[in-house]
């Protein structure tokens, strides 16, 4: 009987990985397009006015929050996510593969549609004026607004670099918020999922505990990727309008994948079926009732 339902746990566990292997090789399309683009795209330019005073900010070189981390808390908050879920047994630990994948397809697809945007749209980021230094400041009059790239002053700041100046055209929308929506969201939605593994059941205290918990530990994500937004308005990085964008995007693919992974995954393990889950399955010559009930669902869909 052991034998027959690990080869049924094992076949459940191979079911899954295949049925991820489109979406793998689609995140891995995404990554090339994604390097492809970056080194490809160039932010369009459009006229600017020097008393423009949305575009007077002081510019610092440093963001308070690096992009880099703005990736690293969502992803460390749902490897740890997965740790404690998984604490007490490992079996049934690639269930949560589909989070890990579309988390990561999330977070490239946003990158993606925020780096279009931001070259297509071209807008001038609120430390501009700073960065550039126009020249001919005392003859430039409030007339020049709407006026080409090439009939507006030139930039004189020699103390920046190029891509940094470039980078200056690239403020709708903020890629650190719709990167830190978009992965906040995936981390939000696995703790629903896990918290769902409960439902049907009977109450306890235990149980009434980690839904607390994980209510506190979705609400620091979403805290925390309103912390990484307001970061690029205190910068001077964004306009508030760019930081609300870039929030709508990240937290819609977001959604979207969370939806995926969700779907993908199943009911989580503990969870009850609608049909009261255990008993045998009438396809199969083994009993199933010693089998995890995201393993049967897999199996189920087969």
């Amino acid at each position: 009987m052991e034998w027959s339902v690990g080869i049924l746990m094992d076949k459940g566990t191979s079911i899954q990985l295949r049925r991820l292997i489109p979406s793998a090789l689609l995140l891995v399309a995404e990554i090339v397009v994604a390097v492809v683009l970056s080194l490809t795209l160039t932010p369009s330019r459009k006229g600017f006015v020097v008393y423009d005073a949305t575009l007077n900010g002081p510019y610092q070189p440093d963001s308070s929050i690096p992009f880099w981390v703005a990736i690293v808390v969502p992803l460390v908050s749902l490897l740890l996510s997965i740790i404690l879920r998984h604490r007490h047994h490992l079996r049934g630990v690639t269930g949560d593969a589909p989070w890990i994948l579309f988390f990561a397809t999330a977070g490239v697809t946003t990158a993606i549609v925020t780096e279009v945007f931001k070259n297509v749209v071209g807008r001038y980021r609120p430390d501009w004026l700073a960065r550039c230094v126009p020249s001919d400041v005392g003859v430039v009059s409030i007339d020049a607004f709407g006026a080409t790239g090439a009939d507006n002053p030139t930039c004189t700041n020699n103390a920046i670099s190029e891509s940094k100046l470039e980078d200056g055209h690239k403020s709708f929308p903020s890629g650190h918020s719709s990167t830190a929506f978009s992965l906040g969201t995936v981390v939000v939605f696995y703790a629903c999922w896990w918290i769902s593994e409960s439902r049907g059941k009977t109450p306890t205290m235990m149980t009434a505990w980690r839904r607390a918990v994980l209510e506190v530990w979705s609400a620091l994500q979403i805290a925390w990727a309103f912390a990484v937004a307001s970061s690029r308005v205190i910068d001077n990085k964004h306009h508030v309008s760019d930081v609300a964008a870039g929030g709508l995007i990240g937290t819609c693919f977001g959604l979207l994948y969370s939806y995926r992974a969700w779907i993908e995954a199943g009911p989580p393990e503990g969870r009850p079926e609608d049909d009261g889950g255990g008993g045998v399955d009438e396809d199969e010559d083994e009993p199933l009732h010693n089998v995890s009930d995201s393993e049967r669902y897999i199996l189920q869909q087969e």
